[in-house]
């Protein structure tokens, strides 16, 4: 069915499992500048499941996806704490919601600066001071990094840095070479060695990518990255919405379920962790794209 009114965008919004609903969200994202529109994805994020039983439930439940998405193009101040607790709370079970999260956080960082960092860095050292929210993935905020003043958020930067419970300290101090904030370069070697004396059965599971972080902060050093459209936030870096979902399509497809008339084929390794493969990259980057 064509979608020619917000009713009936936000119908498929509301009911759809399967797929990519990629009408009702071009005819939502396109729409003028419209209040409805903004209380609707509020309301999608604020009801998003605190968790899911199970990665196939996760998978079928993606409005607060869908609605995210289209707040791209109706980007709101309000929408920042909610936002903020999609990462920070309970982790909602989607891969996808935690990105799009990050393309969000981008975003609101670009158009609202300064209360949109503090806000954000607060929520992040917050989530560090709460033990029951160890495992949320509230790295998914660090690209507010981008839109930081030094000279007034480098105090509040080096405590989350060196927070003995940020599992995300290494993917953190990514993000600041990322920014350029060359004044951390001595925290960030010493960051590398307290790692590198770590046992490796205390590592966190983000620890994967201290290879990357030495060559970076080399580069860093040197005055000039690799490969410099990683100096970027993920939302400059991505394609289109549309055109990135298509080519993430044939993912959605692939847990529709078998009375749907399609076979399940449930995926094993979550995107964001680290390939099978042994590549050191994540599996989104590596063996996903040959899928």
């Amino acid at each position: 069915m064509k979608i020619t009114t917000k009713e009936q965008a936000f119908q498929a919004l509301d009911k759809h499992q399967y797929g990519i609903p990629f009408d009702a969200i071009e005819f939502l994202y396109q729409h003028p500048a419209d209040e409805e529109i903004v209380q609707k994805i509020q309301a999608a994020f604020d009801n998003v499941p605190s968790s899911y039983a199970t990665e196939e439930v996760a998978n079928n439940n993606n409005t607060a996806l869908w609605y995210a998405i289209v707040a791209e193009n109706h980007l709101d101040i309000k929408f920042l704490d909610a936002i903020i607790n999609l990462v920070t709370q309970a982790s909602a079970g989607s891969d996808f919601l935690d990105e799009q999260v990050s393309v969000l956080i981008g975003l609101i960082g670009q158009k609202y600066e300064a209360i949109a960092v503090e806000k954000t860095l607060s929520a992040i050292e917050k989530a560090l001071e709460d033990k029951s929210k160890k495992d949320n993935p509230f790295l998914y905020l660090f690209d507010i990094l981008f839109y930081a003043d030094i000279a007034k958020h480098k105090e509040v930067i080096g405590h989350i840095l060196k927070h003995p419970s940020n599992q995300y300290a290494t993917p953190f101090a990514i993000t600041i070479c990322y920014t350029g904030f060359n004044t951390f370069i001595p925290e960030l070697k010493k960051l590398v060695q307290v790692k590198n004396k770590t046992p490796k059965d205390r590592l966190f599971e983000a620890d994967f990518l201290l290879p990357d972080l030495k060559s970076i902060i080399k580069q860093l050093e040197a005055g000039k990255l690799k490969e410099p459209n990683d100096a970027l936030p993920y939302f400059k870096q991505r394609s289109t919405w549309k055109k990135y979902y298509q080519e993430q399509a044939a993912y959605f497809e692939e847990h529709i379920p078998e009375d749907v008339g399609t076979v399940k084929n449930v995926q094993k390794v979550g995107r964001n962790e680290p390939c099978p493969c042994g590549s050191g990259k994540k599996y989104k980057k590596c063996c996903l794209k040959n899928k």
